[in-house]
């Protein structure tokens, strides 16, 4: 009986595919450590366009835009009171905060305050001018009804010289009765456009 004769195994290269995975290792290593540096290289990047440290000149640093009892919108600061003051008082702290009582000076401003106010009536920045030239905003500004008409809370309404808003509307009252107030005041960011030596990189 014949024997078949030995196949020829000299046509099986044994050592190449060794040789291609160890190649292919080392070109993902290298894939790989060009990767991480691209990463960590775009994450420097995008560190140093975030805002800094915000100073405001009385050894106070912010990083946000308002503190954490304000709220931000759309570039301002407010802060609605848990307590109650008069008109007068109520302005005093807000002057304190570096803000003042809320002026107003849209309709989506006005929404927004109405709706974080709440059931409360709140003190605004507005109020009848002592030279009777009319509602006067707290920064020297006259009001116009364009944006909302002003309604006497009181029967005696030459003593409603101070203006507050409540669920039903913008209305006027002795500023010497105590109500929750409202202050506003430019954002961190909105002082730092206006005025740069106010902002400092940290």
């Amino acid at each position: 009986m014949m024997k078949s004769p030995d196949p020829d195994y000299s046509k099986y290269v044994i050592g190449e595919p060794t040789i291609k995975c160890r190649s292919n290792k080392w070109v993902y290593l290298f894939l790989t450590l060009n990767l991480v540096t691209a990463i960590i290289t775009l994450l420097i990047i995008l560190t140093s366009l975030l805002p800094r440290t915000v100073t405001l000149g009385i050894s106070i640093e912010k990083t946000m835009p308002c503190e954490s009892n304000w709220i931000w919108y759309h570039g301002k600061c407010y802060h609605f009171s848990d307590t109650r003051e008069t008109w007068t008082n109520s302005q005093k702290i807000c002057l304190s905060q570096n803000a003042s009582l809320a002026l107003i000076d849209s309709e989506v401003e006005l929404n927004f305050l109405n709706r974080f106010k709440g059931i409360d009536n709140h003190w605004i920045g507005l109020r009848w001018s002592s030279d009777n030239n009319g509602w006067t905003w707290t920064n020297g500004t006259l009001h116009t009804n364009k944006l909302f008409s002003i309604e006497s809370a009181s029967a005696n309404s030459d003593k409603s010289e101070c203006v507050f808003l409540n669920h039903e509307g913008v209305k006027s009252e002795n500023g010497k009765h105590e109500k929750k107030w409202i202050c506003r005041r430019r954002s961190f960011f909105a002082i730092n456009m206006q005025n740069p030596e106010v902002w400092r990189a940290g």
